[in-house]
């Protein structure tokens, strides 16, 4: 070391006195040498004084001289001034610290001697001249003599001999300290000191220290260009400099190669490693145990291939565990573990490679092949269900691979599917299609859903998917959704024939489906249910398909629902046959309903059909339908509507049938009227739902807000009769202490005017106009509360009705109301004679025969009588209205309900035409029994001729509806327009529609249905006569707002109409419904033998919107369903 300070110092004089620099330059031009800045400082002192060319202090001074003070100070760090001997050692350390040479000592030794005087003692003298001798027997450097010739503190320097120079190889350092790990700063810089010495150069050296520098603080390395281009034995350093502060490393490997080609070939191998090349793997990993074995081990590591894999499970270990060494290395380390498990899988130790996957967790950067090539290999249901519990950690590329991958379960497509199109990136846009056949494997109805109404194409390829998420799909509040897939089924519909099934779908799942669809299917696949299941569901589609008995035994329902239990079927399978066993129970509930024979226990079937979270749409509709139509209280369907959309109208709806089943009439009511508000109903439909809340008005006496609701709602007037209108302001007016008002009410609604002749003053028969009351009519008022299957509350109505009597019959107040106190008094007895009764309605019915039977109907409905008695009561009406039949028009013997007159029901062409739909349908071999879509018009014409079969009815038709159904049958399109929804194939279609065959088919319809043969031949002729058209002209023209808004809403739905005039408005019905209307009406009026009420059976809002008119200005009724007939009925 004392050598190398020498020889910096040399160079240093050598800057300094080598041109003619001045004196005052020198010391600056030095300090940026190079070897100024690596000597040590007590060297750069001594150098400093010889720069300075100091003098010895003369003996007079005290100290040092100003001047040599002056030129000795330098300034340290903060700033405070040191002179240069500041930087040499004291006396005492050198007398006792002999590493240094003895030319420096002695120089030390003279300088503090004549510079610090002070100091200076005896045994510094005696180590003085021990050290000279030494100096003057062995020389010193050259560099002292030239020290000696600068400044005087040295000048003895000058006269020593110089010593000779000593060999520079005198110590070798050995290349293979570079056989290290480069990227541990600890062992690089640990070889850098020991090779440091092989960089003689200073500014080598000056970079040396950098080096050192920043790997002792843990800095990234910046490498000046000359570490990087040395030579010979030198060259190491480069090399594992280059490498370490990612240089090129190229030319240093080279050179080094010229004196160690193993060490450079090492060095090389490691640098292809670092940039993923790998020339041989098994090499690279089997160095020898040292630094740069071990790197090359772990970069080799860091690319490991696919052989790897094939390795012992050990070996695998020790890489994984080389691995974990190295930072930012999961993606490798996971893969490699992959390879470890599988190998271990493929030792035979399954359980420990499954229990060691399940403990890890996936990332983005996992090497799906690997990965599920070893949990293929695994086969473990553990290792299935952990990978899904990973799969949000995977990308798309990598749910795909699975997906698609042969050996995937069916679970796993689900699972992996599902979260693709969670991500709805390319990788869906790709598999979308190859999702259904999964999706409804797995009936992921609502994702499958999401396919079809997305892809236009969906429907048209995989229409049994369609069909099959048509009967399940449970749609819940998404009402635009379950719109979407009355299209998508309509698609599908229409390739469905050309498509084979898919071959997931099992031939019992496919004949569920075509069975659900209303197609006929072999009994064949339902074989591989019980035996007792199977003859179940064969007797229930027997009793419930046409010419059966209509009812499907609770038994057979059973027997089915318990098979889902115990036979063998796939999850497929049994949600299929359960939506089928849901749909054979709604449709003996519908039909029983239609019948009038519903029980507490089809109410509790109809309830259990909307238990659950996931009921499918179609069955809730036609509950809620039901419950619509029939004023049924389901409380389950409003539960399910809370659940699944509680703002709903329909929500609405099912809560007020219930209150009504409960009998909460004000709620029943204000609910109704909230569904008519919400704009879910086209008007004729709100007009029903407006009627349903007025009367629950009335039940609940809340007279004010039905009046309310009357004045609120023009268009209702129509949907109820007059009388019942004068009921409630007559009943609201008395509510409020206005009893005359009231009464004068029920006054104006008999007041009527004629023209008489009567004799003037002068003896001449002149016109005269007077006003009287029709007394009959505000006798019969009495008994309107009692009219009605459900009374209505009869005061403060009735009370109003005795007190108009009073004031306009004063003559006749004995006679008939006499007859009604004597009614009320024999009524109050217990129990009332039944002779007495007899005896007041024969004398009533003398003067008024329907007042005089009206009394036996309200004894009858009084519930005061045993079965005995009631039996007494109906043959005395019976025997009374025998005698009086002739006088009682049938408009007048729709209130004798407790006779069972059959009623005469005329049947419009819109009723035939369902009929004819039905015929063909049954020609097509389709199965309405296990259908719901069947039932969307309620079959009311299978009820019709059900209650015909019964005598419960008589059925008619006019010649203008045979002439109709006729004509309208000619028009195939039309009809086939009915078939748009049913799985038809097309040509099996066009075969059944000749024109031979429907004429056929109306004919057998026109059989059925007229029934009843007119006495009077001319009957029809003579309906169509002035007078009776004069009258119905009359009638439409009062109702124009109502026909406005029912043209306009038929307008929407079809815009051709053929609509009629009067006036200036064409809004009315065609001739065809008018001239019914007069039939009807001619009927009416008619006492026509054996029979009771005239009704219209029609679905035409013609009809059906002024139905309360027609029957209180003309005396029939209007019936559209199956309920309303059961009204009259019951």
């Amino acid at each position: 070391m004392t050598s190398l300070q020498e020889e910096h110092m040399a160079k240093c004089l050598d800057i300094a006195y080598k041109t003619n620099i001045p004196k005052q330059q020198r010391k600056a031009k030095v300090a940026k040498s190079p070897d100024w800045q690596i000597m040590e400082k007590k060297w750069r002192s001594i150098l400093t004084l010889a720069l300075d060319e100091t003098e010895v202090p003369g003996d007079d001074d005290e100290g040092n001289s100003p001047r040599t003070n002056r030129m000795m100070r330098r300034r340290g760090r903060g700033g405070n001034p040191k002179s240069a001997i500041d930087w040499l050692p004291e006396n005492d350390e050198i007398s006792t610290n002999t590493s240094d040479s003895d030319a420096f000592r002695l120089a030390v030794l003279l300088i503090n001697k004549q510079l610090k005087r002070g100091e200076w003692n005896d045994d510094l003298s005696t180590l003085e001249n021990s050290i000279r001798e030494k100096c003057l027997t062995n020389g010193v450097d050259a560099i002292w003599q030239t020290l000696g010739q600068k400044t005087d503190l040295l000048a003895q320097f000058v006269a020593f001999p110089t010593a000779k120079k000593k060999s520079k190889s005198s110590k070798k350092v050995d290349v293979s300290i570079g056989r290290i790990d480069i990227f541990d700063n600890e062992e690089l810089a640990n070889a850098i000191d020991k090779l440091s010495s092989l960089c003689t150069d200073a500014s080598q050296q000056i970079a040396i220290q950098k080096i050192q520098s920043q790997l002792s603080a843990n800095r990234s390395l910046e490498v000046s260009n000359n570490l990087l281009q040395l030579t010979g034995n030198a060259s190491i350093i480069s090399v594992i400099l280059a490498i370490a502060s990612h240089s090129d490393s190229t030319k240093p490997i080279k050179e080094l190669a010229k004196i160690n080609k193993e060490l450079a070939e090492e060095f090389e191998d490691l640098t292809r490693l670092i940039d993923g090349t790998v020339k041989d793997w098994k090499a690279s990993t089997s160095a020898d145990d040292n630094g740069l074995g071990r790197a090359r081990a772990r970069f080799a590591w860091l690319s490991f291939p696919e052989s790897v894999g094939n390795l012992p499970p050990e070996e695998i270990a020790t890489g994984i565990e080389i691995l974990e060494s190295i930072p930012n290395s999961q993606v490798q380390i996971q893969n490699l573990r992959w390879l470890y498990l599988s190998a271990l899988a493929k030792s035979g130790d399954s359980k420990q490679a499954a229990d060691l996957l399940v403990s890890n967790s996936l990332d983005h950067s996992i090497e799906i092949e690997t990965l599920y090539d070893l949990v293929c290999s695994l086969n473990s249901t553990e290792v299935d269900d952990w990978l899904v519990e990973q799969m949000t950690s995977l990308d798309e590329g990598a749910l795909l691979y699975i997906a698609n991958h042969d050996s995937t379960s069916l679970n796993l497509k689900n699972e992996c599917f599902k979260q693709i199109q969670d991500i709805a990136g390319e990788a869906w846009e790709e598999s979308s299609v190859q999702a259904v056949e999964v999706f409804t494997q797995k009936l992921e109805i609502r994702r499958l859903s999401k396919i079809l109404t997305n892809n236009d194409l969906a429907p048209l390829s995989h229409p049994y998917e369609a069909l099959l998420s048509y009967h399940i799909l449970a749609t819940n509040s998404q009402h635009d959704l379950w719109e979407k897939f009355v299209d998508i089924r309509r698609q599908a519909l229409t390739s469905i024939h050309s498509t084979e099934p898919p071959a997931y779908l099992s031939p019992m799942a496919q004949s569920l489906i075509m069975l659900m669809e209303g197609n006929k299917v072999d009994d064949d696949p339902f074989t591989v249910l019980p035996k007792k299941a199977y003859q179940a569901l064969k007797q229930a589609r027997n009793a419930l398909k046409q010419g059966g008995t209509g009812i499907a035994s609770r038994t057979h329902i059973e027997h089915l629902q318990n098979s889902l239990e115990k036979a063998e079927l796939s999850n497929l399978e049994e949600n299929l046959l359960s939506v089928l066993i849901a749909t054979l129970n709604l449709n003996q509930a519908t039909i029983s309903l239609q019948h009038g024979e519903a029980d507490e226990e089809i109410y509790a079937t109809l309830n259990q059909l909307v238990v659950g979270p996931d009921i499918p749409t179609r069955l809730v509709r036609s509950v809620r339908q039901l419950v619509f139509d029939h004023d049924i209280g389901l409380e389950q369907l409003v539960t399910w509507y809370q659940h699944n959309n509680p703002l709903s109208p329909w929500h609405t709806l099912a809560r007020a049938a219930l209150f009504a089943q409960d009998n909460d009439e004000l709620n029943a009511a204000r609910e109704y009227r909230r569904v008519a508000e919400s704009g879910e109903f086209d008007f004729e439909h709100s007009m029903v739902l407006y009627r349903k809340s007025i009367i629950h008005l009335a039940h609940a006496e809340q007279w004010k807000e039905a009046v309310d609701l009357l004045n609120n709602q023009p268009a209702l007037r129509t949907a109820i009769t007059k009388r019942f209108q004068l009921y409630l302001r007559v009943s609201f007016t008395a509510s409020n202490q206005k009893t005359n008002e009231a009464t004068q009410l029920l006054k104006d609604f008999v007041r009527r005017t004629k023209q008489v002749q009567e004799e003037n003053l002068d003896g001449e028969m002149v016109e005269k106009t007077i006003t009287f009351f029709a007394e009959d009519e505000l006798d019969s008022l009495r008994n309107y509360p009692f009219e009605h299957s459900r009374e209505l509350p009869a005061e403060p109505f009735s009370g109003r009705v005795t007190a108009a009597l009073n004031s306009v019959q004063r003559n006749k107040r004995r006679t008939r109301h006499g007859f009604d106190g004597r009614f009320r008094n024999e009524m109050l007895q217990n129990p009332p004679s039944i002779m007495a009764l007899y005896d007041i309605a024969r004398d009533s019915a003398d003067k008024n025969p329907i007042e005089g039977l009206m009394y036996l109907e309200r004894a009858q409905n009084s519930g005061k009588f045993s079965t005995t008695e009631m039996k007494r009561l109906y043959d005395a009406e019976r025997s009374l209205f025998a005698t009086h039949k002739r006088e009682i028009p049938n408009s007048s013997r729709r209130y004798l309900k407790n006779l069972a007159l059959p009623p005469l029901v005329i049947v419009d062409t819109n009723i035939l035409v369902d009929a004819l739909v039905d015929k063909i349908a049954h020609s097509l071999e389709l199965a309405s029994e296990t259908s719901l879509d069947s039932f969307e018009h309620d079959n009311f014409h299978k009820v019709l001729l059900s209650r015909a079969d019964a005598g419960r009815i008589n059925l008619w038709l006019p010649s203008i509806v045979k002439h109709e159904i006729k004509e309208l049958s000619k028009r195939h399109n039309k009809i086939k327009a009915k078939f748009q929804s049913s799985l038809v194939k097309p040509e099996v279609l066009e075969a059944v529609f000749d024109d031979k065959k429907i004429a056929k088919l109306v004919d057998e319809i026109i059989v059925e249905f007229n029934r009843w043969k007119p006495i009077d031949i001319h009957l029809e002729k003579e309906a169509v006569q002035q007078e009776y058209v004069d009258e119905i002209t009359e009638f439409l023209g009062e109702y124009v707002e109502i026909y406005e808004e029912l043209t306009e809403m038929k307008v929407a739905r079809e815009p051709k109409q053929n609509r009629t005039k009067i006036g200036t408005n064409k809004i009315f019905p065609e001739d065809a419904d008018r001239q019914i209307m007069a039939i009807v009406k001619l009927l009416a009026s008619q006492s026509l033998e054996g029979l009771g009420s005239i009704l219209v059976a029609t679905r035409d809002g013609d009809f059906t919107l002024t139905a309360r008119a027609f029957e209180e200005r003309f005396g029939y009724g209007i019936i559209k369903n199956s309920q309303m007939l059961n009204t009259w009925l019951n």
